[in-house]
């Protein structure tokens, strides 16, 4: 019974009893042919369009059994590289030139781009061939830059960005942000407290930015309490005793009160305004005139 051959690799598979005075010859020629498809690599000129196919041979040296491609020449158009249509990988580097596309494909399948300058590792099946990797044409153009400055431009770095991510230390990164001597001093402060002298805040300043409620921050600024309609300091009221009555503020604590003071026929007479202690009176002038105003007690 004859050789045949596998297959894949297109390897000699011998016969039982075949070949008594050749047998180690030909295994040799086998395991040199499986070394090929594992680490082999070949130049393949690939200049001009169309389809370029890879030779096969069976049981002797071709371009389709090697592990690595190495595609060269001037494209003139938008090249395939034909693969059988087997399972086997392939690492592809291409070094084409030419404004052209260059596609590893097996001759009923789509294939995959291979972009000049970069190197994909390839996957055939029985049907197409894919990228193993899965890189966009992006993550290979990134990973095969040839220096840091082409990356960081892929990276869609501004030479802002670019001086920013090579400085030599952090005071030359904050003078590349634009830093002033205060945001310099900002950014490297210690705490929050160095950080608000750093801003030239005061004391009282301070303390209305660390309150910790409205109520804290009014205090800071010494503020008078809100206006409130229950007790205590911040109590609003109104004055309105009637018809030629004087007013009398709520007892304790110390008022603001304005009060205005009209006749019958709507003409204001007086006007009183100022600080008292809560229980004072506050005289209605004229016995038929009347008072009407608010009081807010203000602590």
């Amino acid at each position: 019974m004859p050789s045949t051959y596998d297959p894949l690799l297109r390897l000699e598979l011998q016969a039982t009893g075949e070949n008594a005075t050749t047998w180690g010859i030909k295994t040799n020629t086998n395991l040199e042919l499986l070394a090929d498809s594992v680490a082999g690599a070949v130049n393949l000129n690939v200049a001009g369009s169309g389809d370029y196919t890879l030779s096969t041979a069976n049981g002797a040296d071709d371009e389709a059994r090697q592990a690595i491609l190495v595609l060269t020449g001037t494209l003139t158009g938008d090249r395939n590289i034909i693969v059988p249509a087997s399972p086997k990988t392939y690492t592809v580097i291409n070094n084409t030139t030419g404004a052209f596309t260059v596609t590893l494909k097996q001759a009923a399948s789509t294939g995959v781009v291979i972009p000049q300058g970069s190197a994909i590792i390839a996957a055939c099946t029985s049907v197409t061939v894919v990228d193993s990797v899965g890189a966009t044409t992006f993550g290979r153009s990134l990973i095969t830059t040839t220096s840091a400055a082409p990356a960081r431009t892929l990276l869609g770095a501004t030479a802002v960005g670019s001086s920013l991510f090579t400085v030599a230390d952090t005071s030359v990164a904050r003078s590349t942000l634009g830093a002033t001597t205060v945001g310099n001093a900002l950014f490297i402060a210690v705490d929050t407290s160095a950080a608000r002298a750093t801003l030239g805040a005061t004391t009282t300043g301070a303390a209305v930015l660390t309150a910790s409620d409205q109520a804290a921050a009014r205090t800071a600024i010494v503020a008078a309490p809100l206006p409130n309609a229950s007790s205590g300091a911040g109590l609003w009221t109104v004055i309105d005793p009637g018809v030629g009555a004087n007013a009398v503020l709520a007892a304790g604590g110390t008022w603001a009160y304005l009060v205005f003071v009209h006749n019958g026929a709507g003409e204001i007479t007086a006007v009183a305004a100022s600080l008292a202690a809560g229980g004072t009176t506050i005289a209605v002038p004229g016995g038929g005139d009347f008072a009407r105003g608010f009081a807010w007690r203000i602590a």
